[in-house]
């Protein structure tokens, strides 16, 4: 990527962001091992795509401390500024335009129906007018895969999940940029401390009061949490009637 960072930030597209730390309001600890981390403000990124049929050029790319993926500021031909996600390979000065009739070009924003088959996608939404939800991380993307009916289109997902979308939702061609962040490698406890991760320590190294794995021998048992809970394995994924139908085949299903 040709990045050329100016991390002046437009005052007026943030927003103060307060951390709970891990503490729910009489203080007490709900999630552990976080902490509030360092002082951030919020960027207001636009997942819609707000400004539809107006020309806009990469102005700048900025680093956000809010997400692993970087953001692109767009100054569009009537004068509004708003941030989006860079995509990969983004350079400054390049167009871009958000229109139900955009041509197929990385940065462009259009209609699920218009998306050639077989093209990667990021920021798409799960319902038209919804905002963009999925593939939004740093390299993240989908491909389309072929048109089910009149009205949806099947999309592959990166865990490998076959799901229809409706064919008026909004998507961006492309791959989400900064591919190579789960590389980075943090050189000391501050990094992660910064980040607002507090130190970790393993069961096995408790005693048998704090933790079920606490004691002189370890191993020989399942593995579990703090509370005697089961974990490794257990699904957490929520099974909301209004997404799950339009699931055509699940990730946990090999082929």
């Amino acid at each position: 990527m040709n990045l050329l960072f100016n991390n002046v930030i437009i005052k007026k597209f943030t927003l103060s962001k307060k951390s709970s730390g891990g503490r729910n309001f009489t203080g007490l600890t709900t999630v552990h091992h976080r902490f509030l981390g360092h002082k951030k403000r919020y960027r207001v990124v636009d997942f819609f795509r707000i400004i539809k049929d107006v020309v806009g050029r990469v102005r700048k790319l900025e680093y956000d401390p809010n997400r692993n993926a970087y953001l692109a500021l767009i100054c569009y031909k009537n004068g509004v500024l708003s941030y989006m996600l860079a995509f990969e390979n983004i350079k400054i000065n390049d167009f871009l335009v958000n229109s139900k009739t955009a041509m197929y070009a990385k940065g462009n924003s259009t209609t699920l129906e218009n998306a050639p088959i077989g093209s990667f996608i990021f920021n798409l939404e799960y319902f038209p007018n919804f905002g963009g939800k999925i593939a939004r991380a740093a390299g993240s993307f989908c491909q389309v895969l072929k048109r089910i009916s009149n009205d949806y289109v099947l999309i592959k997902l990166r865990s490998k999940e076959l799901r229809m979308f409706n064919k008026n939702v909004f998507v961006t061609y492309g791959i989400v940029s900064n591919k190579d962040e789960k590389f980075v490698k943090l050189y000391k406890a501050g990094q992660s401390f910064y980040r607002g991760f507090r130190p970790v320590v393993r069961g096995e190294a408790k005693n048998p009061v704090d933790h079920p794995h606490g004691g002189n021998t370890s191993g020989g048992r399942h593995p579990l949490t703090p509370w005697g809970k089961l974990t490794k394995g257990s699904r957490t994924r929520n099974k909301r009637k209004n997404t799950s139908d339009f699931i055509y085949k699940f990730r946990y299903i090999k082929s």
